[in-house]
């Protein structure tokens, strides 16, 4: 099947973005903010969307912020609905709120499995399906899914986090097809290994890691182009075609930057700490 030519890089007026208040989403608002957009927060804590705000403010960014759940429909609906509310409209939707943890599968408690795939992949559906009949209606908007190389390539040690964000991909590529002819662009964002606290906390040997500003730079680029995939970083974007042309290749690639964390992992015997934004 061919693609569609590329359509014209079009301005960013008001973006939401999710998990904002801190790590990628934080660096993304500002990233945004200072190519000329209003920015919109939500995150579930009111206090550290409240710090991020002050610290945008004293930037020259102002910044509307909102606590909501992405995991609760009813939260993000009344979010997204105060957020239009506001701001009249949202060109753009960053699905950035996230969960992870890095640990054998077997030692992981499945309330934390469920609490990923909450997250990660309930959390992403709750607010397409708050915020793309509003897009459809005006018959322009772009989202950006904020996915992981993980769950395009086998990962040994994130198995439960690579499952929801391969959940993600297909639903968003499956979501293209039904979208199109609408305006409304989905995008699966691939940030790479980056220096947050999920970053910090997970360990890819020989893998070298992201500034959140860069990543944030980079997302305001996948919002302007509209692409179906945007990869941050050049090693990943490597990998995936790597992976899709010999599988068996790109798990092999994978499993050698987990090899020396699974062996850890195997003798602790223990998981490690979960992160989320």
């Amino acid at each position: 099947m061919t693609r569609p030519p590329p359509q014209p890089a079009r301005a960013v007026q008001t973006v939401l973005i999710t998990g904002g208040s801190r790590g990628i989403g934080l660096a993304m608002a500002r990233a945004f903010g200072m190519a000329g957009a209003k920015v919109l927060l939500l995150a579930r804590s009111a206090p550290a969307l409240e710090d991020a705000a002050a610290a945008l403010a004293a930037e020259g960014i102002p910044a509307w912020w909102q606590a909501a759940d992405v995991t609760d429909p009813a939260s993000v609906a009344a979010a997204v609905s105060a957020a239009i509310g506001t701001h009249g409209h949202i060109d753009v939707l960053v699905n950035n709120a996230g969960r992870g943890a890095q640990h054998l599968w077997l030692h992981q408690p499945p309330e934390q499995a469920r609490q990923e795939m909450e997250t990660n992949y309930f959390g992403t559906l709750n607010l397409l399906r708050a915020v793309l009949p509003h897009m459809i209606a005006r018959g322009a908007g772009v989202v950006l899914n904020v996915s992981s190389v993980c769950g395009m390539v086998a990962t040994p040690s994130m198995a439960g986090y690579s499952a929801s964000k391969a959940a993600v991909n297909l639903l968003v590529h499956s979501l293209r097809g039904e979208l199109a002819g609408t305006g409304v662009r989905l995008c699966v964002f691939v940030p790479g290994h980056t220096a947050t606290d999920l970053g910090h906390a997970s360990r890819f040997d020989r893998v070298p890691m992201n500034s959140p500003a860069h990543v944030a730079r980079q997302a305001v680029q996948a919002a302007r182009a509209g692409r179906p995939e945007w990869f941050a970083s050049k090693g990943d974007h490597m990998l995936w075609r790597v992976a899709r042309l010999s599988p068996r290749l790109g798990e092999w690639l994978m499993a050698g930057t987990t090899r020396a964390v699974m062996l850890d992992l195997a003798a602790t015997g223990s998981p490690a700490s979960p992160s989320s934004v």
